[in-house]
This record gives C-alpha cells, sequence and structure tokens, in this order.
C-alpha cells in the first residue's frame, strides 16, 4: 500500500483549493482580531504577509495531511492479519481532512499562546506592534513545521 500521498492526482488537487479555503478562513479570522488590536501602518504589508502566512499554512497542512495518512497505515498494517482482511481501504480524502483539521488546531493553539508570551514581555522594546503580529505568525509557522517533521520522523516505516 503506497504510504505517500500523490498530490499530482486531479482529486487531490481539487482538495489542494480546500485546504487553501481553510487556510484563508483561519487567517481572515486572525487578521481581523489583529486589526481591531494593532495599528496597521500598510495595508499592503498587511496584505502580503497575510498571503505569505496562507500559503505557508496550505503546506502545513499538507505535510499533516500526508503525517496522518502515513500514520493510519502504519497503524492498519501493524495488526494481525485475520483482523487486516475486515478492515476497508484507507481514505485519502478523510486523511487529508482530518490532517487539515490538526494543522489548523495547532496553528491556532500554537499561535496564540505565542502571541500571548511574545507580545506582553516585547512592550518595552523599539519593535512596532505590528512587527510583533508579523514575528508570531512567522514563528508559529516554523515551530509547526518542525513538530511536524519531528513527528514524521518518529513514526516508523514499513
Amino acid at each position: 500500500m503506497l504510504m505517500k500521498l500523490t498530490w499530482e492526482a486531479p482529486k487531490h488537487r481539487s482538495l489542494i483549493f480546500i485546504l487553501l479555503g481553510f487556510a484563508t478562513s483561519i487567517q481572515f479570522i486572525i487578521v481581523l482580531l489583529a486589526s481591531h488590536y494593532f495599528l496597521i501602518n500598510s495595508a499592503y504589508l498587511f496584505t502580503f504577509l497575510s498571503i505569505g502566512i496562507i500559503i505557508l499554512l496550505t503546506g502545513v497542512e499538507m505535510l499533516s495531511a500526508q503525517l496522518i495518512h502515513s500514520f493510519r497505515i502504519h497503524r492498519r498494517q501493524s495488526k494481525r492479519p485475520k483482523k487486516r482482511k475486515k478492515l476497508k481501504k484507507v481514505s485519502e480524502v478523510w486523511s487529508i481532512f482530518i490532517g487539515a483539521g490538526i494543522a489548523i488546531g495547532l496553528f491556532c493553539l500554537i499561535y496564540f499562546t505565542v502571541a500571548y508570551f511574545i507580545m506582553d514581555p516585547l512592550k518595552f522594546l523599539l519593535i512596532p506592534i505590528f512587527g510583533k503580529f508579523t514575528l508570531v505568525e512567522i514563528l508559529t509557522g516554523i515551530i509547526l513545521i518542525i513538530l511536524i517533521l519531528i513527528i514524521d520522523a518518529v513514526i516508523p516505516k514499513k
């Protein structure tokens, strides 16, 4: 059974746009909250930062979907052969949606945690508030990618 998802398949290409929509909706919520609390100097900078984070979050969702799919296949292959015959084929679409949901939940959790711990202590530095917002978004994406890659390295491959 194939461990990797083939994103070139026509079925998965359309799912990439759905993942892009999930990332856009989460970024829209974060931008909506940020626009009420932060002084925005440049709308162009705010827009380009949001587009970059949307692309980053879509990539994180794809990595997470790959991780969940390989984890489900590994768990399925580790069962005894008698139980394996009764199991249905692992659904790639559900793996993608479960992985995207986990990635979005982790992104929000890490974002608000990092925002709480970085925004308050850096009050006295000369970093503008929008710079802190940018820093928090980029750090959250990097932390999430590193976390997913570490978990992917821990899962044994057969």
